[in-house]
């Protein structure tokens, strides 16, 4: 009896659950219009931001020579580490 009566209540709060979410649906799907955020609504209106113009214009190039320099200084550093080992 307890199980039925508990088996009911879960039910009854999962029905309630599907309704509330049902009706934020409904209430989405027929609003003609979605308010954005005032940063959402700022960029609308400016478009690209700077920062993203900037990230676009940089040359993949120099990107690549500065991983290059990167990766020639740490592997001169494990070498000198392994050499400092031997000794």
């Amino acid at each position: 009896m307890r199980i039925n009566n508990y088996v009911q209540m879960v039910s009854f709060k999962q029905s309630l659950c599907n309704r509330k979410k049902n009706s934020r649906l409904n209430n989405f799907v027929n609003k003609d219009t979605i308010n954005l955020s005032k940063k959402a609504s700022k960029s609308l209106k400016k478009g690209i931001s700077e920062n993203r113009k900037i990230d676009e214009n940089i040359n993949i190039s120099s990107y690549l020579e500065k991983i290059d320099k990167k990766n020639e200084k740490t592997i001169n550093e494990a070498g000198s580490k392994l050499k400092a080992q031997v000794k």
